[in-house]
């Protein structure tokens, strides 16, 4: 109000619950001490961006700790006022840590790199809410692309094979037997009881509908 000096300010928010915390502690931060200098240094910015992402209580300890790794490696090589950094240097950034210049000294293999261009995303949209950038320089990097994992199916005799020398009276052989004969995911073995057994067997997959089906189940198995 006029008389005590103060106004209200208010933001629009669409999204989860957990999404709103985080939304809601950014916007705190940003109105109570948000820097407006396009002098801040990259570092000086991704301490306090940690710091922000912290305060939310919204992430976990995973990515947390996932933030706090890239950003340490980013430091080594992104220096200087945040305004300054361009999509070149981001570029150079990638080629140094897949050749070994990280904080571990070893390359970091695509799908690292990959992450670290996620985390980076974040920081340079964040710096242009807070209005230290007028545009992300990673509007102009492309992500990474990480090449396909290749794998080699066992062929039918080799599969009939190790069915053959497990060890039935083995919880873990006998779940290794369930995922080669019956098709079942890891997950999903783990969470199989006595009762789900019959002329075939009923797998109920937690994350979607699609996923719960009825499988026949080998006698040998």
């Amino acid at each position: 109000d006029d008389a005590g000096g103060r106004h209200r300010k208010t933001r629009a928010f669409h999204g989860t619950y957990s999404q709103g915390a985080e939304a809601l502690a950014a916007f705190v931060a940003e109105l109570s001490d948000a820097p407006e200098s396009p002098d801040m240094g990259f570092s000086e910015w991704c301490g306090l961006w940690l710091s922000r992402r912290e305060a939310s209580m919204a992430l976990s300890p995973a990515t947390l700790e996932n933030d706090r790794m890239r950003t340490a490696a980013a430091r080594m090589h992104l220096q200087g006022p945040i305004a300054s950094i361009t999509a070149d240097d981001v570029r150079r950034l990638y080629n140094a840590l897949a050749a070994g210049q990280s904080p571990s000294g070893r390359p970091w293999k695509p799908k690292s790199v990959e992450g670290m261009h996620k985390t980076l995303t974040k920081v340079f949209s964040d710096a242009v809410k807070s209005r230290l950038l007028a545009e992300s320089p990673m509007e102009g990097v492309q992500c990474p692309k990480v090449p396909k994992k290749r794998y080699t199916a066992l062929s039918a005799p080799q599969m009939d094979a190790l069915l053959e020398s497990l060890d039935y009276a083995d919880g873990t052989q006998r779940a290794v037997a369930l995922c080669c004969a019956c098709g079942l995911r890891r997950r999903e073995v783990v969470e199989l009881e006595w009762r789900d057994f019959g002329p075939s067997l009923a797998v109920v997959d937690a994350k979607t509908a699609a996923g719960s089906r009825s499988v026949p189940v080998p006698a040998s198995v």
